[in-house]
C-alpha cells in the first residue's frame, strides 16, 4: 500500500522559501518515519528533510538545525508583558513553531494565553478568551505528537473556563488514546468523567466514553458494564458513518472497527459494516478491509 506525503524542501538560501514536493512511500516506510517523527518529537516533515540533507551531504541545511533569533523589537515588545505584549509573544511562539522547536512554541503561547487572562479589558481579554488560545496551541501541539504537553495544555485550558466544552471534549478523547498507550486506567477514568456530558452532542465524544467504559469494565471484570459501553461505541460508529462521505473519514472509521476486533466484538463488526454500507456515502467495506 502507498500513502502520498508532502514535505518541505531544501530552504532557498537566496529567499529562505520552502520548496513543496510530493513523494510517495511504501507503508513499511512510512511508518518507520512516522516512529522516528515521534521519538525525535519532531514533525514528519522535518525528519523527513533532515535525512535528505544529511543523505545529500549537507547537514547544515537540515531546519532542525537552524536556528534563527526574532528581531530585537518583538523581543523588547514581548518582554513588557502587559496587554500589549500578546501580539509579540504569539509572533515568537510562531517563529518557533516555524522552526520546529514545538514544546518551546507551547511555552511562549502559554505564556501570551496568560497575558490575554489578566487583561481587564472584556473585549481582548479574559479567562474564555485565553483558554480558547490554549485550546489552539494544544492542536498545534498534537499535530507534532507532543501527546502528553497537548493534554497538558488541554488540562490549563479546562482550568481557565470550566465552560470550554470544545476543549473538555477534547482533552476527554486524546487522555483515551493516551490511556491505550500505557494503559493508565486513571486516565480512561478522567476521560469518562470529562465525557459523559458530551456524548449526546458529539459521535465521537460518545465512541470514546465508550472506549473508556469498556477498558474499565474489562479492568474490573464486569460483564454488564462491558455490555453498555459496547453499545455506546457501536451507537457513535451509526452516527459517525450515517450520511458520511469522506472516505478519509471512512479510513478512520475502519481503524475503530479493527479495534472492537482486538476487543473480540465479532458480534458487533458485522452489524456496522453493513449498516455503513447501507447508509453511508464512502466506498462500500467489505470485511476484506477490516481485517486488512
Amino acid at each position: 500500500m502507498l500513502d502520498t506525503l508532502w514535505y518541505g524542501g531544501v530552504m532557498d538560501q537566496k529567499n529562505q522559501s520552502r520548496r513543496a514536493l510530493s513523494v510517495r512511500l511504501s507503508e513499511p516506510l512510512a511508518q518507520k518515519l512516522e516512529a522516528m517523527s515521534e521519538v525525535r518529537g519532531l514533525p514528519m516533515n522535518t525528519v523527513i528533510s533532515d535525512l535528505i540533507a544529511e543523505a545529500a551531504g549537507f547537514p547544515e541545511l537540515a531546519p532542525s538545525v537552524r536556528p534563527q533569533d526574532v528581531p530585537a523589537q518583538i523581543a523588547l515588545d514581548a518582554c513588557r508583558f502587559g496587554p500589549s505584549s500578546v501580539g509579540a509573544l504569539k509572533g515568537i511562539a510562531k517563529h518557533l513553531s516555524n522552526q520546529n522547536l514545538t514544546r518551546l512554541s507551547a511555552v511562549v503561547y502559554t505564556a501570551a494565553a496568560r497575558v490575554i487572562a489578566n487583561d481587564p479589558d472584556p473585549e481582548q481579554g479574559g479567562n474564555e478568551r485565553a483558554s480558547s488560545e490554549l485550546t489552539t496551541t494544544a492542536r498545534l501541539v498534537k499535530s507534532t505528537r507532543n501527546h502528553e504537553l497537548s493534554i497538558a495544555l488541554l488540562r490549563e485550558a479546562t482550568a481557565l473556563d470550566a465552560k470550554n466544552r470544545v476543549a473538555e471534549n477534547l482533552l476527554g478523547q486524546w487522555l483515551v488514546g493516551s490511556a491505550q498507550h500505557d494503559e493508565n486506567i486513571e486516565k480512561y477514568k478522567e476521560a469518562m468523567s470529562l465525557l459523559v456530558n458530551l456524548v449526546e452532542y458529539d459521535s465521537h465524544a460518545e465512541l470514546f466514553y465508550g472506549l473508556a467504559a469498556l477498558a474499565i469494565a474489562d479492568d474490573n471484570s464486569d460483564k454488564t458494564a462491558r455490555s453498555s459501553a459496547l453499545e455506546n461505541i457501536a451507537r457513535a460508529l451509526r452516527r459517525w458513518a450515517f450520511g458520511s462521505k469522506d472516505n478519509q473519514e471512512r479510513r478512520k472509521w475502519i481503524l475503530q472497527i479493527r479495534h472492537l476486533q482486538q476487543q473480540k466484538a465479532n458480534h458487533l463488526v458485522q452489524d456496522l459494516v453493513d449498516f455503513a454500507n447501507s447508509n453511508a456515502g464512502w466506498d462500500p467495506i467489505s470485511m476484506k478491509d477490516i481485517s486488512g
